[in-house]
């Protein structure tokens, strides 16, 4: 029913001019999916935008022990993730993306164009998704997008 770990970016591996999200286009409408753990990022607000961005569910790693006990274990990599420091972002952040899915639905994704930093995505519903990746606001078809946030426009017009 969801795919959950779906990359939200590509290796990086090749040099590309930019990511084009075709699975997302594809997938966006017909079946969830989510990216990985935002709060064990070390860009945990980009990695958030690119949720975002592409329309997908969020999902955290929380562990009830304390950090140290991972210590040279593999799962130190959650060491970060223990559920009474990052619950109350984790919780800010959810409301945050189920505010854009419940806005977006299950419209698939008509129009998808990035110039490097600003990235529009337009849904068969009407919304527009605007992220900005820069360090500055950006006016774009009217709104004004926050440095590295996001806004919505709703009911756009042809």
């Amino acid at each position: 029913d969801i795919i959950t770990d779906l990359p939200l970016e590509s290796s990086q591996h090749i040099l590309f001019d930019q990511d084009i999200p075709f699975l997302q286009i594809l997938l966006k409408g017909y079946l969830d999916y989510s990216g990985e753990a935002v709060n064990i990022s070390n860009s945990s607000d980009d990695v958030l935008l690119r949720h975002i961005e592409m329309g997908a569910n969020v999902k955290f790693a929380n562990i009830y022990t304390e950090s140290s006990s991972l210590l040279r274990t593999d799962a130190l990599f959650l060491s970060g993730a223990t559920y009474t420091n990052c619950l109350e972002k984790s919780v800010e952040w959810y409301k945050e993306v189920q505010t854009v899915m419940q806005a977006v639905g299950r419209s698939k994704i008509v129009s998808y164009h990035s110039d490097g930093t600003l990235v529009k995505v337009e849904y068969e519903n009407r919304l527009r998704v605007y992220v900005n990746y820069s360090d500055s606001d950006i006016l774009k078809d009217g709104v004004v997008v926050k440095a590295n946030s996001y806004a919505l426009k709703r009911g756009v017009e042809d």
